[in-house]
């Protein structure tokens, strides 16, 4: 079975981060979030896994494009080349969203984003 890795953005509100693992019955899912989103988190985590995913949590600087693209990056070279990423930008601070989305952009990877219960990708 091919393995896929969700890669999420985390703000205030866990739903819209939530949703899409449901729906594409992601199990290993990377979270990215600033301090302020670990309460957040700690919900998110516990019901994730309940359902049986791995899931991982990288604390970032919402502001720091650099170090977001370089945690995005990072959680990449964990896994084989032909293993298949997707990213959800739904959640988080627009500098968070720009940092994953040129991750993602340049490794010509699925982007989606989450709007009242429609994915677009």
């Amino acid at each position: 079975m091919e393995k896929l890795v969700h890669v999420t953005l985390l703000g205030k509100e866990a739903l819209p981060v939530f949703y899409p693992i449901v729906s594409f019955k992601c199990k290993i899912i990377y979270v990215l979030g600033s301090k302020e989103s670990q309460s957040s988190y700690s919900g998110l985590k516990s019901v994730c896994e309940y359902i049986g995913c791995e899931i991982h949590f990288i604390e970032v600087d919402p502001m720091d494009i650099p170090k977001i693209m370089q945690a995005c990056e990072d959680v990449h070279s964990k896994y084989p080349a032909e293993t298949k990423f997707q990213y959800n930008i739904t959640g988080a601070t627009k500098t968070m969203c720009i940092g994953a989305f040129i991750v993602a952009k340049n490794m010509m990877l699925i982007l989606f984003i989450q709007m009242r219960k429609r994915i677009w990708i």
